[in-house]
């Protein structure tokens, strides 16, 4: 199988390890074509582009910095942000982690795809088909 590595920067020395180890605190490194394995906020970055199509629909690579944004602005004007799930188009950066997990912004939104929510068509449909029932059993006897 195929395991997604990133270097993390512990202990002052510069480790590979696997995207699922990596834990909030860690200070990881990133360059084109990596896979952003938790939500980051970038400590420095180099003419940093980030494919963010999977979060956002945004076809094209986004520029981020590390200039820091507002803790209210929505997702795609975080310029400071990285997302999990997300990838490095071009650049390099360093970023902090600050969530992983099903705490992340993807891991919020494949939760939220797990609950099911009736909507008033089908709560509609659902009606008339036990109305239906009703004078079916009514009529029959």
């Amino acid at each position: 199988m195929i395991q997604i590595k990133n270097t993390v920067l512990r202990d002052g020395k510069k480790i590979e390890i696997a995207g699922k180890n990596i834990v909030v605190g860690d200070l990881i490194l990133l360059a084109a074509g990596d896979i952003i394995p938790a939500d980051c906020y970038i400590l420095e970055s180099n003419e940093l582009h980030v494919n963010e199509s999977s979060l956002t629909g945004e076809s094209y690579p986004v520029r981020k910095t590390s200039t820091p944004t507002e803790e209210s602005a929505t997702l795609e004007k975080r310029d400071n942000a990285l997302w999990q799930g997300t990838n490095i188009v071009s650049g390099t950066a360093s970023a902090i982690v600050v969530a992983t997990g099903s705490n992340t912004v993807f891991g919020s939104i494949t939760k939220s795809m797990g609950v099911v929510h009736e909507t008033a068509f089908e709560k509609g449909i659902k009606e008339f088909g036990f109305f239906l029932m009703k004078i079916t059993v009514v009529l029959s006897l």
